[in-house]
């Protein structure tokens, strides 16, 4: 067979990998879900926060 693939008789397609969460795995979904939804609430403070670090970095890096 393997010659007829290379000549273009035939192909020969790779195996599917799927994959599945364990009970564990989806336990997780709820702790997660919390943290996403933690950093939508605080998105706002958090950039403030990140602006006013970089800036202080960057006064800091000039001397």
């Amino acid at each position: 067979m393997r010659d007829r693939g290379d000549a273009g008789h035939a192909r020969r397609d790779t195996p599917r990998v799927e994959y599945a969460l364990t009970g564990r795995g989806r336990s997780l979904h709820e702790v997660l879900a919390e943290l996403v939804a933690w950093t939508e609430a605080n998105l706002d403070e958090i950039r403030l926060d990140r602006e006013k670090y970089d800036a202080a970095a960057r006064s800091h890096a000039e001397g």
